[in-house]
């Protein structure tokens, strides 16, 4: 071909794409509202199908060449209230997924938009919000959490378009009584950065928020904090659901890295807050502050599993430690969990640990360095399989200073006070000074062994606590589904009863492990003086306090004059101290169950060469209460059915 007839082929084949281009940008142009029609119809059959909901567009119309307008959209559930209401739409949506009945916006402004959520005496129109749009993803058997994740996380990027603007964005979430008014006046996404500010009013409060962030769409990344304009930033809602109070001056999230290959998600990021205070009964009575608090992740998500990689950090003001997790559902439920702290100096320890949860360390000066490592493995196949294991090491650790509680008062004289429900009720020193004051010595060595061997027979073996014991009650209060015994050595014991409140709750437990590792480890006190001041101080009966007023009070009796069968019976109403008298029946004998519990201790003490097997063979569950206590013993009375008295002997076996 000459050089003229490619010139002419070139130029026919040019026209014939412009022809092509200007036939489609005009059939277009014809078909565009028929499209835009035709894509929106699809939508709201979806919307109808899927969901259960009636999408309802008043109008839609082009105002350009590829900007559409549209006019009073609302979102109406089947049989429920009005979800969402948008007065106006503007929005550029790209031209070729149109033609396909597909609507792809670029840009995105929405005028005065309102938002409903309601529940009402357990009904809702948001639930379906929750459903998945297909079934689970399962592959034999499995959920995939890693492709479910990938595809959300793919999903939210691919949603968020290149420019959005919101103007006057009001939710109004109503539940039952309570109701949580947000306004957000305007949200900005330009480019990659994100703008908005949000008013919260709850009726009794208001608070201004500030949220900003960048966000990279095609590499999946997304960098934001959340804060207060000023005061502090609470979470609404949390505290009337749960009774849980949470503020806090700054949230940050950040997500640095997503990989998804071979069915394995792994994304990389960080959480922090700033200035965080938390508060539930079941915590702490106190509020709980960390100046600040983060999580630097490594999450793996895969069939059936989810783990928190153990090179994952978390922080807490200024200690650091490695924490890997592990869920699994394949078989059966399986937990791991373990936590590990760097080398860290024991004074910056003490000092990092948050205000309102530890304040009995609160001014402490200590030395040397500590070392932190728990491990917790569950598979709820085989729940008596349970492991947990703590391991607290110090290098050169001493105390130099106490702080505002004197942890060494055990090893002299003290002023005790007794306490219930959060009342002191009565008070005494425990040492020579109080004439009710019974040394070590002068106790029958009967009642001794009864009492160890019932709470914790390891006690002058072990250093404050005994981890089969602990795994043990874990296992036993899975399997009843209830908090049913604790595993408390008789360390802890005395330790709650002298430095802490008598509440139960996760931080007092925490608070109490700590205590009882300093004076076991730097032997604040023998364990002699320790056993016989907890034999002085705690509880026998309604006000009956030291084993003095229990002699008198049950037998009147000195403590050296205590038989087996009394320490026994002593030894069985420790765990359960005022329900002493529902251990005896109508005619006012011993309850015949604790025949059981007369032989079992007995054969122990036979055993351990405390008794002889005469007087073993002569061992009989009776008593003879000779002291006041005989006036709360009512012949007749019917044990109520609340009072389960085997759970009242268990901790001893």
């Amino acid at each position: 071909m000459t050089k003229s007839g490619k010139y002419k082929l070139a130029i026919i084949i040019f026209i014939g794409v412009v022809i092509f281009t200007l036939l489609i940008f005009g059939a277009f142009f014809i078909w565009r509202d028929k499209l835009l029609l035709y894509g929106l119809e699809k939508i709201e059959a979806k919307a109808k199908k899927r969901y259960n909901v009636n999408l309802n567009i008043e109008s839609a119309t082009f105002e350009g060449f590829k900007s559409i307008s549209i006019s009073t959209i609302t979102l109406v559930p089947q049989n429920e209230d009005t979800l969402l209401k948008v007065d106006k739409v503007y929005t550029d949506i790209n031209i070729l997924p149109l033609f396909k009945g597909q609507i792809s916006f670029k840009e995105l402004a929405v005028y005065n938009a309102l938002c409903t959520p309601t529940s009402q005496n357990g009904r809702t129109n948001y639930s379906f919000l929750f459903h998945s749009e297909t079934k689970d993803d399962k592959e034999g058997g499995e959920r995939n959490y890693g492709k479910t994740l990938n595809l959300l996380i793919d999903k939210v990027f691919s949603m968020v378009p290149d420019n959005i603007k919101f103007e006057n964005l009001r939710l109004n979430f109503i539940k039952d009584n309570y109701k949580l008014d947000v306004a957000m006046p305007s949200l900005d996404f330009k480019g990659d950065e994100i703008y908005s500010e949000i008013i919260l009013n709850t009726g009794d409060t208001s608070e201004k928020w500030i949220a900003k962030g960048n966000i990279n769409k095609s590499q999946e990344r997304f960098k934001g904090k959340l804060y207060a304009a000023s005061g502090k930033l609470t979470i609404p809602y949390v505290q009337n659901k749960w009774n849980l109070k949470v503020q806090m001056d700054t949230l940050s999230f950040s997500l640095f890295e997503k990989d998804y290959d071979d069915d394995l998600l792994k994304v990389r990021g960080f959480f922090s807050v700033r200035n965080f205070l938390f508060h539930h009964p079941k915590v702490d009575s106190n509020d709980i502050r960390i100046s600040n608090g983060g999580f630097n992740f490594d999450l793996l998500a895969g069939n059936d599993m989810l783990s928190f990689d153990s090179s994952s950090t978390a922080i807490m003001n200024d200690l650091k430690f490695k924490v890997f997790t592990y869920y699994s559902k394949k078989d059966s439920a399986e937990y791991k969990f373990k936590l590990v702290s760097e080398k860290t100096d024991a004074q910056k320890f003490f000092d990092a640990l948050p205000s309102g949860l530890f304040d009995s360390f609160k001014g402490m000066k200590v030395k040397g360095n500590i070392f932190l490592t728990s491990e917790f493995h569950l598979d709820m196949k085989n729940v008596d399989s349970v492991y947990f294991h703590t391991t607290f090491k110090d290098e050169g650790f001493k105390i130099i200073e106490m702080g505002e509680t004197d942890f060494s008062k055990l090893s002299k004289p003290f002023r005790y006070t007794a306490y219930e429900k959060g009342r002191a009720v009565k008070s005494f020193t425990v040492g020579p000074e109080n004439p009710d004051f019974v040394p070590l010595e002068e106790i029958s060595e009967y009642l001794k062994r009864c009492v160890l061997i019932s709470e914790d027979e390891s006690f002058f073996s072990h250093q404050g606590f005994r981890e089969k014991a602990f795994r043990k009650a874990i296992a036993d209060n899975i399997k009843a589904n209830k908090f049913k015994r604790g595993g408390s050595t008789l360390s802890m014991q005395l330790v709650k009863n002298v430095f802490l409140s008598r509440s139960k709750t996760v931080a007092r437990k925490l608070e109490e492990a700590l205590i009882v590792w300093l004076i076991e480890r730097q032997r604040l006190a023998s364990k002699d003086r320790m056993y016989e001041v907890y034999l002085n101080i705690i509880e026998w009966g309604p006000m009956v306090y030291g084993i003095s007023d229990a002699a008198e009070f049950y037998f009147n009796k000195h403590p050296a004059q205590l038989t087996i069968e009394e320490s026994i019976f002593l030894a069985s109403i420790v765990p359960k101290p005022k329900s002493f008298k529902y251990s005896f029946d109508q005619t006012g004998q011993l309850r015949s169950h604790l025949a059981g519990y007369y032989r079992k201790l007995g054969a122990i003490l036979l055993k351990r060469g405390v008794i002889s097997e005469e007087e073993y063979a002569n061992l009989t569950p009776t008593v003879n209460i000779a002291g006041r206590a005989s006036e709360f013993i009512v012949k007749k009375e019917v044990v109520p059915d609340s009072l389960n008295l085997e759970e009242t002997y268990e901790p001893l076996f």
